[in-house]
């Protein structure tokens, strides 16, 4: 079964699947334009940790949403901060979970101080 926010019972911050042409983008036109109204809604998630060839199929996924509703922000996670750049042009706001996540005290500094530089 495929979830999709009318079977979730909840409309709100999700990735939204599939990837693949023509029916990625089908579905997304679907989600937004029934959604793009609800007062859960603060942003749309674009992109889950896809990596670079992804990028033609995002860039047009964010195009899509913003033409369907310029109101509210894309929004995507990426799990490693030195590819943060190439992404700039396919989400409005950006963020990065890096893993694995290994503590060394001023490290953690250090590596937020270079995601920023890539910024």
């Amino acid at each position: 079964m495929e979830l999709t926010p009318s079977r979730l019972g909840c409309p709100g911050f999700f990735d939204i699947p599939p990837y693949n042409e023509p029916r990625g983008l089908n579905w997304t036109t679907s989600v937004v334009s029934t959604f793009k109204d609800h007062d859960a809604i603060a942003s749309w998630y674009i992109c889950d940790e896809r990596p670079v060839q992804y990028l033609p199929v995002l860039q047009a996924r964010h195009e899509l949403v913003q033409r369907l509703d310029p109101s509210h922000v894309t929004y995507s996670v990426l799990d490693r901060g030195d590819s943060i750049g190439m992404y700039t042009k396919i989400s409005e706001s950006l963020g990065v979970d890096p893993y694995p996540y290994h503590h060394d005290g001023d490290n953690v500094t250090q590596e937020v101080a270079e995601i920023n530089d890539l910024l």
